[in-house]
């Protein structure tokens, strides 16, 4: 879905959680990553709904010593204190843009984006009513999900 929405098509599409037999993590596909481009600074971007069960993900500790978070905050379709964050996960929080200049790990940043107003809960809440993607995503992937009846 990705390769149909990038226009771009330079862009590396990483695919190994799809070929991955099993479950799928978070930590083993970022140890995996570490393993292939060994030196590089990872950064994990997630959406606000994603930090706010976080704490519950497989690994989650471990996740936050292999790199640092950054989290997709649509400010002005989220607010913030909507999202309570959980005490284990508050030590973390960090408003320093310094963690994109260190090598070091476990900090979680949250930027304030207002550019993309979509979320794939809402592609798929909409799909499964019928309604249009059409001004969501872009036309391809839009084709692509109705033809093949995904979600």
């Amino acid at each position: 879905m990705l390769r149909l929405s990038l226009e771009d098509k330079s862009h590396i599409i990483d695919d190994r959680e799809i070929n991955r037999s099993g479950t799928s993590y978070t930590h083993d596909t970022i140890l995996s990553i570490k393993k292939i481009n060994q030196g590089s600074v990872l950064y994990l971007i997630i959406g606000m709904d994603n930090l706010k069960q976080f704490h519950r993900w497989h690994q989650c500790r471990k996740i936050l010593e292999e790199c640092n978070v950054i989290v997709m905050h649509r400010e002005y379709k989220e607010k913030c204190d909507d999202y309570i964050i959980h005490s284990t996960l508050s030590k973390h929080l960090t408003d320093s843009r310094s963690i994109f200049n260190k090598s070091s790990y476990g900090k979680i940043f949250i930027e304030d984006t207002c550019l993309i107003n979509i979320s794939s809960s809402e592609v798929r809440e909409k799909l499964k009513n019928k309604q249009t993607i059409r001004d969501l995503v872009h036309p391809e992937l839009s084709k692509y999900l109705l033809s093949n009846h995904i979600y």
